[in-house]
């Protein structure tokens, strides 16, 4: 079984220039919620006042969903998450011998006794700890087995093994995540960054290795380059795989919408699954192909996800799909040259280099119909 751990409200308002305000925050928490993901980080409590607000009302709201707070290796972090009313933490500290000493300036030794230290002081009060490896990916797998083990035996409840930099790669991350299940019992998270672009594929990879949980956020958003995408993932493994996730399909698009109105942006065309480009066809083999069957050349049909396929005439367009265009329109093509109908639009497109309005359409339409008339009176005239 798969669960999901959505990051939206924190890793994603780690993007720049992203800053949720608590209705915005209760709101897609909620939607969350409805579209089946049962595991949602909030925030971190020690950031501010304001973000400790937001935290209380969402864990007293009885949303149904288990709400987490993200907490660095330190016990006034935890403290802090104690008065939110959380005690489902997930608690972080850097793994990697560059992050050890350069952004700690501390050593190995000093990690595994104070990661276990904090961990115990959580497990103690009843907290439900995920320990956050951070920078797991570039740490040393000698140490990082050591540190999960010690980690497990301390109480941990779960470990999630951290790619901060998006360095990973899928064999990569199937070795990683295979090494440390052999020698724990307890669950895996996986949390990947995408700025190679891999975040998704390395959390497929990740899942198929064994982890039985995997971090997600919407349209992908999180610091830096993001995470991975829960469209996208959920897409892949629901379509792909063939194997159901418990999020509901049909709301993917209503959550990437009511994040796109939070941020005041709009989807990038190219956006994988959810982009309009996705299901807007101009190449006439493409639309004779899906005119004969939609399966051709869409895996998932676009209603699945609310969203309507589009044809749109150009360059790359074919007589098939011209007659087509032409029969939506109430256009008659029995009285036209369909070709030479479609090259006019062909060389219409290229004179503007963008494909071309319905209006457009319809003129070439009737000045060939035009045409088409003198010709005719010409001849009888003759």
């Amino acid at each position: 079984m798969i669960h999901l751990v959505d990051n939206t409200l924190r890793d994603g308002e780690q993007s720049p220039g992203v800053m949720f305000s608590s209705r915005e925050k209760m709101t897609i928490a909620y939607l969350l919620a409805d579209s089946g993901i049962k595991h949602i980080e909030a925030g971190c409590p020690a950031v501010c006042e304001e973000e400790r607000d937001t935290i209380k009302v969402l864990a007293k709201s009885g949303i149904d969903a288990s709400i987490y707070s993200w907490n660095r290796a330190k016990k006034e972090d935890i403290v802090f998450s104690f008065l939110c009313g959380v005690k489902n933490l997930i608690i972080s500290m850097p793994v990697s011998d560059q992050m050890i000493t350069k952004k700690l300036r501390k050593n190995r030794n000093y990690v595994l006794d104070h990661f276990s230290s904090v961990v115990e002081f959580a497990v103690e009060r009843g907290a439900e700890v995920v320990c956050g490896l951070e920078d797991a990916s570039r740490a040393d797998i000698t140490f990082l087995k050591k540190l999960c083990m010690q980690l497990e035996k301390s109480g941990a409840d779960r470990i999630r093994i951290s790619d901060t930099l998006g360095v990973l790669y899928p064999e990569k991350t199937t070795l990683l995540i295979k090494e440390i299940k052999s020698i724990v019992g307890i669950p895996i998270e996986f949390h990947g960054h995408n700025n190679f672009g891999l975040a998704n594929a390395n959390a497929i990879s990740a899942f198929l290795a064994g982890a039985e949980y995997i971090d997600t956020s919407i349209l992908g958003i999180g610091d830096g380059c993001g995470i991975t995408a829960l469209e996208e993932f959920v897409s892949g493994v629901e379509f792909i795989l063939k194997i159901p996730t418990g999020v509901n399909i049909g709301a993917l698009k209503s959550l990437a919408d009511t994040l796109l109105l939070a941020l005041k942006l709009e989807l990038w065309p190219w956006k994988p699954v959810l982009g309009k480009n996705n299901y807007t066809h101009e190449s006439g083999i493409h639309i004779d192909g899906l005119l004969k069957d939609p399966e051709n050349y869409e895996i998932v049909s676009p209603e699945s996800f609310g969203i309507r396929r589009k044809f749109v005439l150009g360059k790359h367009s074919g007589k098939h799909s011209v007659a087509y265009f032409c029969k939506i329109l109430g256009l008659e093509t029995s009285n036209i040259d369909i070709e030479h109908l479609t090259n006019l639009i062909k060389q219409k497109t290229i004179a503007k280099n963008e494909v071309l309005s319905v209006d457009e359409i319809r003129k070439l339409y009737f000045m060939l119909i035009t045409e088409n008339h003198n010709i005719q009176a010409g001849a009888v005239c003759f």
